[in-house]
């Protein structure tokens, strides 16, 4: 009974080993003619801006005499903007900032639709660099990110020593009107999601002529190819 059942099951296999090969066959050509590519996920398409970008009255990490600038556009509950400052960002200020040879300036643009906190922290931390001391709570915001939900603001702000009065009057003004100007620059360059950064050289006048575009939390690698280039340039 084995010798005449093994036959039939050998038969079966190698005929449904056919029909997978016919399969695959059939969709690899349907992609070679019709010009279709595997589905990857969506990067946003950032257009480099033609116009040279004003980091007038941004934070700034880094040297007024350095030549190469780079501009993110970040959202303090964004998970991706967080990875970016807690695992790149070290590598790239200690390689490229402390240097002197790149600048760092940081642009507000709170997702407020998917993230609840994000607008009051990015007015916080704006107010706080008015005494100088955004990078201070840029750093403890990303580092607490987690706990997002549970945020004291002002607690986070005075642990750096900061006038909160000066800071309050700030959070209620001023602070609301620049994260705003912010917003509205990222709109106009048509940006979608957090964090993007605009590379180029340093022009007059607290300007930059952009050059290179990268959009995400993208490898140390990926920044250093392009801060390097500009450099040499």
């Amino acid at each position: 009974m084995a010798d005449l059942l093994f036959p039939r099951w050998r038969s079966l296999l190698e005929t449904l080993a056919t029909l997978l090969l016919i399969a695959v066959a059939s969709v690899l050509l349907w992609d070679r003619f019709t010009g279709r590519r595997p589905v990857r996920a969506a990067v946003p398409e950032i257009r480099t801006p033609e116009q040279a970008q004003s980091i007038q009255s941004a934070p700034i990490a880094g040297r007024d005499t350095a030549t190469v600038v780079m501009i993110e556009y970040s959202d303090f509950q964004c998970q991706f903007c967080a990875r970016f400052a807690t695992d790149v960002l070290p590598a790239l200020s200690a390689k490229y900032v402390d240097t002197g040879r790149v600048a760092i300036a940081f642009r507000n643009y709170p997702l407020q639709t998917i993230h609840a906190r994000a607008l009051d922290a990015a007015v916080a931390a704006d107010c706080a660099g008015r005494q100088g001391r955004f990078w201070n709570v840029h750093d403890r915001l990303f580092q607490t990110q987690p706990d997002a939900g549970r945020w004291d603001l002002a607690e986070i702000v005075g642990g750096t020593g900061a006038d909160m009065d000066q800071w309050r009057a700030c959070v209620d003004g001023a602070g609301k009107d620049r994260v705003a100007a912010d917003l509205r620059q990222a709109r106009t360059l048509g940006l979608s999601s957090t964090p993007v950064f605009l590379i180029g050289v340093r022009g007059p006048q607290g300007s930059v002529k952009v050059s290179d575009v990268i959009v995400g939390a993208r490898p140390v690698r990926e920044f250093e190819r392009v801060l390097d280039r500009l450099l040499k340039s």
